[in-house]
């Protein structure tokens, strides 16, 4: 049976990414995320503290998208998005839900969520748990797949994904300038967490990407289609060569 999935943390996340950009090494960080996170039992805040290291700091190093990120581009909009992406990674649970019923639907589509959540968690766990239900609703609004407005949830558009698109594509597949198979892009599932619907849609963002110089080549012929990097991760992540 799937493990049982945590409360969403996002703003305890949002400060613990923030909070790693003050220190070099992921132990002093840690000791310092223990301390400062806001549960008054300090056994609560080690389980906080363990799962948003879980979640964005797994190989318990520094070395992460969004904490280089944040230290290089100063971007909340970038942020979130790199943020929902690992936590979807990290919560397959809740990335199964929406794959099935958020992330194959349009923008503004209305939810018919109890319906839906509650089919998914009888499937997935042999019974309904309204806590988990709950968590489920309240960890879609807060990685901003979702809104509520009058009780009534719908699909959000994901806007100004841009820059979260040219790092993980530098992170996933370009740790030096390399040529990178359009099929292999589109064969991943990152771009759907960023909230791309259509494979037309990765293309548009790569082209605008060869626009501004961050892709040198896009090669379309026969059956070839690829791409050529003009930078390293290293050069995307820390000397804010995105736009």
């Amino acid at each position: 049976m799937a493990k049982f999935f945590q409360d969403h943390m996002w703003q305890d996340s949002i400060f613990a990414i923030k909070l790693s950009c003050k220190v070099s090494d992921f132990e002093p960080f840690y000791g310092q995320l223990i301390e400062k996170l806001p549960q008054t039992s300090e056994e609560t805040r080690r389980r906080g503290a363990g799962t948003i290291v879980k979640r964005f700091f797994s190989e318990k190093t520094l070395n992460q998208p969004t904490r280089l990120t944040w230290r290089s581009y100063k971007d909340e909009k970038l942020l979130q998005h790199l943020m929902r992406y690992q936590f979807l990674m990290s919560e397959p649970v809740i990335a199964d839900f929406a794959k099935l019923n958020v992330l194959n639907r349009e923008p503004g589509d209305h939810l018919e969520f109890r319906d839906l959540a509650d089919s998914f968690l009888q499937q997935t766990y042999g019974e309904v748990k309204p806590k988990l239900r709950q968590r489920l609703s309240a960890a879609l609004q807060a990685t901003g797949l979702v809104t509520r407005s009058q009780q009534i949830m719908y699909v959000r558009e994901q806007a100004d994904i841009e820059r979260a698109f040219g790092v993980l594509l530098h992170v996933l597949f370009a740790p030096q300038s390399t040529t990178i198979a359009v099929k292999d892009i589109l064969n991943h599932v990152f771009w759907r967490y960023l909230g791309l619907r259509e494979p037309s849609d990765v293309v548009k963002l790569l082209r605008c990407l060869e626009a501004q110089r961050i892709i040198v080549k896009y090669v379309r012929a026969d059956q070839l289609e690829q791409v050529t990097t003009a930078y390293s991760a290293d050069e995307i992540l820390n000397h804010k060569r995105l736009p």
